[in-house]
């Protein structure tokens, strides 16, 4: 059985960091429940009692123009016509907005960056995959499962 760690629905906006020593608690007690897991997202500085129980990674990365696309989309869908006529929603989501879009351009207002994730990534003593580019989910569990195999 493979069980998807991803803790549920996010009660708090992103922006808002959570305690890590009770996420890190909260992961490994759920994930100490199967031998088969897949956390969901970015584990950077979650430290080695987290990364120690990787067997491989999956390193998805989207183009800048087809993220900032989604992540606009995704904004529109959540806050509607709040985003035109709130000028505190609209600010907060230009905010974000220009956030997301430094991932790639990496100029220092995000510091969950393609450079961090690159970084942390070549130090990684097992197996990692990285998918780059638009790809469907199905293309992406076929490219997963073929590395897998060679494992």
């Amino acid at each position: 059985m493979i069980v998807m760690l991803f803790f549920g629905k996010r009660r708090r906006p992103f922006s808002v960091t959570r305690d890590p020593e009770l996420r890190n608690k909260e992961f490994l007690t759920v994930s100490g429940h199967s031998e088969d897991w897949i956390p969901g997202g970015s584990v950077v500085n979650w430290g080695t009692a987290i990364t120690e129980k990787f067997d491989f990674i999956v390193f998805l990365h989207i183009p800048q123009p087809i993220r900032m696309e989604r992540l606009q989309k995704r904004e529109t869908e959540r806050y509607g016509a709040a985003i035109l006529a709130d000028p505190a929603r609209k600010e907060k989501s230009e905010v974000f907005l220009e956030w997301a879009k430094d991932y790639d351009e990496v100029t220092g207002i995000a510091t969950r960056n393609i450079k961090a994730h690159r970084e942390w990534l070549q130090h990684q003593q097992i197996p990692v995959l990285e998918i780059n580019g638009d790809f469907s989910t199905a293309e992406r569990i076929v490219l997963i499962l073929n590395r897998l195999r060679l494992l």
